[in-house]
């Protein structure tokens, strides 16, 4: 456990549940892990997100599609972490993985 420790980056910013959640990734086999850098948000979802992002740029948002897009960002957000996490972890298995450039 303690070299699963040395191999994880800091999760000081996430909640205690999301870092739980983090810190088992390390335990995924390869093809796995892969899996989960690649992952995509539900189509549905981060459509409905868009159009509400869209909308919000128009001030057009009721309170509940206000509540509705902060719910689906903190969604993408989350992804995000779990995807930048996984490729993380990836590189220091010495795989090949996209830069922020690509």
């Amino acid at each position: 456990m303690d070299s699963i420790a040395r191999t994880l980056p800091p999760l000081d910013d996430v909640s205690p549940a999301e870092a739980a959640e983090l810190a088992k990734l390390a335990s995924l086999g390869d093809a796995s892990l892969w899996r989960e850098a690649r992952a995509t948000m539900n189509p549905v979802e981060q459509a409905t997100m868009h159009e509400l992002l869209d909308r919000q740029g128009a001030s057009e948002l009721t309170p509940a599609e206000h509540v509705r897009l902060q719910d689906l960002l903190d969604v993408y957000g989350r992804l995000m972490v779990r995807k930048a996490h996984a490729y993380l972890l990836l590189a220091r298995r010495g795989y090949r993985v996209p830069t922020q450039e690509n």
